[in-house]
């Protein structure tokens, strides 16, 4: 976890929308910054001290207090909470930040149920969290379906804006926007994944509505089950024939293999970041 230059341009956007002032931010763990100092100085546009830890990005961003929260001291910090316990606390923050912890928590519900129950009204919360393509780096990878689904208005948050972006390529973020029913908006990838998170929230709330993917509503209401099966029937007959037509299981799927992948090389595959479905961010870098 740490601040890396997804992070710095996620919470740099956050600063300037609020005008260079975060007040009191929530750290979840002490934040390593994981950049170069040339490129840190020239995405700041200052002079800035070298350091191990974030902290010194976070107060020139507009911190006016920086709290770390983890489960052990051994980085320092100055809240002590297991994420996957629920937070029975009063203390409250403007701005919650989640920089790689949330994937590593097990009862991942109840820790988004703590940064929500952690962050002011008002107040900001901001997730960097892994995708695809980054299998055992913790124990989920989180898809923007679970975060524009939670962080909606009936859950009391606002202003949501979900983006995915290559973990190799910090130009380009692509906007996520809200599915209608009976969507579903699969990716695929040959390079990692991340997915960023800025919402606000904007009422208390004491349980969060039922977060459901948006493509199974469709498909629970009054004749669309029958309507979806015949598509995934019609799926399941051409599949079939191209194993006829190769006669081969291993030679089908070294083709379909292939031809994926092809898609995905000259940015054509109806699963890629750059297709319709995304709205591209320039970030500036």
């Amino acid at each position: 976890m740490g601040v890396a230059a997804h992070e710095l341009l996620l919470l740099k956007r956050l600063s300037v929308a609020r005008g260079g002032h975060l007040g009191e931010v929530l750290t979840i763990g002490r934040q390593w910054l994981s950049l170069g100092h040339d490129r840190l100085e020239s995405v700041m546009g200052r002079p800035m001290a070298r350091s191990k830890f974030a902290d010194n990005v976070f107060y020139a961003l507009g911190a006016s207090k920086l709290v770390a929260l983890d489960a052990s001291d051994y980085e320092g910090a100055g809240m002590l909470h297991d994420l996957n316990v629920p937070y029975e606390g009063l203390r409250q923050f403007d701005c919650v930040v989640d920089f790689g912890s949330l994937e590593h928590v097990f009862d991942i519900a109840t820790a988004f149920r703590t940064i929500a129950r952690l962050t002011r009204t008002g107040g900001a919360i901001l997730h960097v969290l892994p995708a695809n393509n980054l299998l055992s780096h913790g124990f989920w990878q989180i898809s923007a379906d679970v975060l524009l689904e939670l962080y909606c208005p009936i859950n009391g948050f606002e202003n949501t804006e979900v983006f995915y972006a290559s973990n190799l390529d910090s130009r380009t973020w692509w906007q996520v926007l809200p599915q209608h029913d009976g969507e579903r908006q699969v990716v695929a990838s040959v390079e990692p994944i991340i997915v960023l998170c800025k919402t606000v929230k904007s009422r208390e709330i004491d349980v969060f509505s039922s977060v459901q993917q948006p493509f199974y509503r469709r498909s629970w209401g009054a004749g669309t089950g029958e309507e979806l099966e015949l598509a995934a029937r019609r799926t399941r007959d051409f599949r079939g024939m191209l194993r006829k037509t190769l006669r081969s299981e291993q030679v089908y799927c070294v083709a379909r293999n292939l031809y994926h992948l092809a898609l995905l090389a000259a940015g054509r595959s109806p699963h890629g970041l750059n297709g319709s479905r995304f709205v591209r961010v320039r970030t500036g870098l």
